[in-house]
């Protein structure tokens, strides 16, 4: 007389099996998307709030990261009142002219001249705060008002604290002209705030270089 052979679980068992792993992975997934949701309310919430600068404490330079023009014009209104004793303005186009630049955001500094240098060599942000560094090194600087829009200051804070762990770091914030008047529900589904929210993640989890090689992979195949 044969014996069957069986598996040990029976059909319901096995049914429970599934049902559960189902459960499972559906939380997992419900919770991720929730923690992403309230992390990117809580990026959206950082983006409406916007420096005083009349208010910031006094450093040794400023340095602004360029992008808006409400950023370099904030740095220069910062320089005029003495908040620091020069202004780097990092990641200047090779297009524009050092005589441009002061033209259009400082025609009346007269410490243009000899206060405001210009950095050409950053292409991003991590960029940005290699050659912050070197500046600030050279001009033995250790405490510094970083300058840039409101939803860009924590990955530029993240970059240069890599690049100086010593120094001591002022944000000062501003909002750019297209996102004024909006709260952070309206600013959270944002193209430019959720771009910039992905770049933090993968700054943070050290996957920015990765995203870089793809990117680049990406443009470098479509180019041809």
């Amino acid at each position: 007389m044969k014996r069957s052979i069986t598996t040990g679980f029976s059909p319901i068992r096995t049914r429970r099996v599934k049902q559960i792993a189902r459960l499972s992975v559906i939380s997992a997934i419900v919770f991720c998307l929730s923690f992403l949701s309230i992390s990117l309310y809580q990026f959206a919430l950082i983006a409406t709030q916007e420096a005083r600068l009349d208010a910031l404490p006094k450093a040794d330079a400023i340095v602004v990261l360029t992008g808006e023009d409400t950023r370099i014009h904030s740095a220069v209104e910062l320089l005029k009142q003495a908040h620091g004793k020069r202004l780097l303005i990092s990641g200047v186009s090779e297009k524009v002219s050092d005589k441009t630049i002061i033209k259009a955001y400082a025609p009346s500094t007269t410490t243009a001249d000899c206060c405001i240098d210009m950095d050409r060599l950053s292409l991003d942000t991590e960029g940005n705060a290699e050659h912050t560094a070197e500046w600030a090194s050279l001009h033995g600087f250790n405490r510094l008002i970083v300058v840039t829009s409101s939803y860009h200051m924590p990955r530029s804070l993240d970059h240069l604290r890599r690049k100086m762990p010593l120094a001591e770091l002022i944000p000062a914030q501003v909002i750019p002209q297209d996102l004024k008047g909006k709260n952070a529900l309206s600013m959270m589904f944002s193209p430019k705030i959720m771009i910039e929210y992905g770049k933090l993640l993968l700054t943070r989890l050290k996957l920015e270089p990765v995203a870089k090689y793809m990117w680049t992979s990406l443009e470098s195949s479509v180019n041809g």
